[in-house]
């Protein structure tokens, strides 16, 4: 399949909201996580000093939608149920490692590589060098107070739009914040877990607990205490919504193809952060705008979020990937660290 080598710069504006409580934390202080957070400067209105505001790192954005490209990319390639080695893995999902060394591929390994494997084009990835891609992702950034001015017009008028009622202030930083408590319990406090013991461990822990009960001084609290710990963490509330931009340069319809095909895969299941098996992390895209560059002298055509959601989306990407299974596969047995 023959592609016309036509640069073009793309971008994406997305409002995104919370469908569950995201947890997307920057580390913790003792037994208590706090939110990611980036440094913005607040509007006149506002005093114009700076304030600290939720989001989801890039980085993290980045992953997920690298993450999507290749589940794509084992589907198409009928790898999806194949067996790989480590470095397959990590060459798909991470971009590959430096191992050190001379190991750089020439040119022309890396255009073999990226006809086979065409979202690493985008992506970029590590093979004995760096290997710059092609897109640019922002952080997913708190909509609120402190940050609409620093949002482009048409985004924020939707922010402004979507309210609840639409129109209605859409309230501080601090008031998106919310602290979740949970415990780690300790299954040897049940008497029905404890009945599961063989009956020198049940002696064991039966002398544990009854060793607590006669602790005198915090030095035998502390030997004979419970494994069970509360412990806390901030969220973003659901409904909160974040503002997400992605530019990109492509040189080719395939590539175009692939970028769009990995927006909607990842923005079909879109989840970010910790806590995504106990309910927190789901994002669903709410507004959207896309806007495509033929040059840097032409106007900019717009479209909306609905040219994602387009069956033919993919249609490229899945054709080039199909006719080269068999190479695919084989090449994929040949990658080593």
């Amino acid at each position: 399949m023959t592609d016309t080598m036509v640069r073009e710069r793309l971008r994406f504006n997305l409002l995104l909201e919370a469908v569950t409580p995201i947890k997307h934390l920057a580390g913790n202080e003792g037994n208590v996580g706090y939110l990611a957070t980036r440094q913005v400067r607040l509007p006149a209105s506002l005093g114009g000093g700076f304030s600290q505001v939720p989001m989801v790192s890039g980085n993290a954005m980045r992953h997920a939608l690298r993450e999507a490209a290749s589940w794509c990319l084992l589907e198409a390639s009928g790898q999806l149920n194949a067996t790989h080695r480590e470095e397959v893995i990590r060459l798909l999902f991470n971009g590959g490692t430096l191992s050190g060394g001379d190991g750089a591929i020439s040119l022309a390994e890396y255009r073999k590589l990226v006809d086979l494997l065409p979202h690493l084009s985008l992506f970029g990835g590590c093979s004995g060098r760096i290997i710059p891609g092609r897109i640019e992702v922002d952080d997913a950034l708190l909509v609120c107070e402190e940050t609409l001015h620093l949002l482009p017009s048409s985004v924020a008028e939707a922010a402004v739009a979507l309210r609840v009622p639409p129109g209605s202030a859409l309230g501080a930083a601090g008031e998106y914040r919310t602290l979740e408590t949970n415990v780690r319990m300790d299954s040897m406090l049940s008497p029905q877990h404890r009945g599961l013991l063989s009956e020198g461990e049940a002696a064991k822990v039966q002398g544990r607990l009854e060793a607590r009960e006669g602790a005198k001084d915090a030095v035998e609290k502390e030997k004979t205490k419970s494994t069970m710990m509360p412990y806390q963490s901030e969220a973003l509330a659901m409904g909160s919504l974040l503002y997400w931009r992605v530019d990109a340069t492509t040189w080719s319809e395939l590539e175009r193809d692939t970028l769009r095909l990995a927006m909607a895969a990842m923005l079909a299941d879109a989840r970010v952060g910790g806590g995504m098996g106990t309910g927190h992390g789901r994002l669903k895209a709410v507004w959207g705008e896309s806007h495509r560059w033929p040059s840097l002298l032409a106007k900019a055509e717009t479209t909306d979020l609905a040219s994602l959601r387009e069956e033919r989306v993919g249609q490229v990407f899945v054709a080039h990937v199909t006719d080269r299974r068999e190479a695919i596969a084989a090449f994929l047995k040949e990658v080593q660290g």
